[in-house]
């Protein structure tokens, strides 16, 4: 890069922003031209036990969550994080996933869209980007060991027909069968 670049737009690493401060200069040098990832090693790197992505890896999580959260907002300004994610409550009825999970999946549309407008990222790239990130939260409801209602999860897969995309057909018998079986279980335990 341009230490020019640097200069004029003084653009320094932020210490309020570490131990991701690494992540949050290259969000805001994005701002003033283009970025690439070289597909090709050019250095070897030692891993050790010591280091701050080990030693500080929660607060390095953390301050990572709000970059990305960042470099989202320079797509869509007015965008929070709760949009882009759905944590199920034990009290949320079938109605509420469905419509919770949906609205994440439409988020995240959404963004894709506003991107070709705004032309911020490469738009294929952040198209395939914003559907992995949908596809994830979609996929960890239906696949989480911590979804034991397997039976909702049928359902919801069977309603929800546009998740089918994000699953193979393992994973959807799966869940299906999973969802027969608890049905069949709490049947008899009545």
């Amino acid at each position: 890069m341009r230490k020019s670049v640097l200069d004029q737009f003084d653009l320094r690493y932020d210490e309020n922003m570490d131990p991701a401060e690494d992540y949050d200069f290259w969000i805001r040098i994005a701002r003033y031209g283009k970025l690439a990832n070289i597909g090709e090693r050019l250095l070897l790197y030692r891993i050790h036990y010591k280091q701050e992505s080990f030693v500080k890896k929660e607060l390095q999580d953390l301050k990572s969550e709000q970059c990305q959260l960042k470099g989202l907002q320079q797509v869509n300004s007015i965008i929070e994080r709760k949009n882009f994610s759905y944590n199920p409550n034990e009290s949320d009825t079938l109605n509420d996933i469905i419509n919770q999970l949906l609205r994440v999946q439409s988020e995240w549309e959404e963004l894709s869209n506003r991107n070709k407008l705004v032309k911020y990222y490469d738009i294929v790239l952040f198209k395939n980007y914003t559907r992995l990130k949908a596809a994830n939260i979609i996929r960890s409801y239906f696949l989480s060991r911590e979804n034991k209602n397997y039976k909702t999860a049928t359902i919801f897969l069977w309603r929800g027909t546009s998740f089918f995309k994000y699953f193979n057909k393992k994973e959807i018998i799966k869940i299906a069968l999973s969802g027969l079986y608890n049905s069949f279980k709490s049947f008899l335990v009545k």
